[in-house]
């Protein structure tokens, strides 16, 4: 199979470029639509999972499909559809990289955005501290003020304001990722 063919597809979001463009203009984008955007994003997928390259290449394919569905029922408000293409494209990319790896952590960002979303704020809340903890041990030799382990505190700073927790630790935390990113 070709490589360059599968990532035409998987990077070409045709239909959601044109439902941001009709969405400008406050023109009815009928169901249609996304039904048709979701059949091509399922056929990328399925060739993205028959896919023979290198472990990285097929990682980063799958995720992109798996990130354009994702993105597809977002815009939808479908929380409870996206969860599993989070999931899937955040444990794909977690087997495959390291923990911190940019693309790990783009990953869980999304999965943490959908999980509170759908209401679970325990396990977005769980899952944040468990990804900023990742971020912040030594023995990744990550960084500590790097935009990867900004992205963490404010992660964890936005779930706890979210389920209207400890306000003060909230601000904290985007405060030092506020600190980080202003470097």
């Amino acid at each position: 199979m070709n490589l360059n063919w599968l990532r035409v597809i998987v990077n070409k979001p045709f239909l959601m470029q044109d439902y941001m463009r009709v969405k400008k203009k406050k023109v009815r984008f009928d169901m249609y639509c996304f039904e048709l955007a979701e059949s091509y994003c399922q056929q990328a997928l399925s060739h993205a999972r028959l896919y023979e390259g290198t472990e990285e290449d097929k990682t980063d394919i799958l995720c992109s499909a798996l990130t354009v569905l994702y993105d597809l029922k977002i815009i939808q408000s479908n929380f409870v559809d996206a969860l599993p293409f989070a999931e899937e494209a955040y444990n794909i990319v977690a087997i495959t990289y390291n923990p911190v790896h940019p693309k790990v952590q783009e990953a869980a960002g999304a999965l943490i955005e959908c999980l509170m979303h759908k209401g679970d704020l325990y396990n977005s809340e769980r899952f944040a501290e468990a990804t900023l903890d990742s971020l912040k041990d030594p023995a990744n030799g990550l960084d500590q003020l790097s935009e990867e382990v900004a992205y963490g505190y404010y992660n964890l700073a936005n779930v706890i304001h979210q389920q209207e927790g400890d306000l003060v630790k909230a601000e904290m935390l985007a405060r030092e990722s506020l600190r980080i990113r202003t470097r």
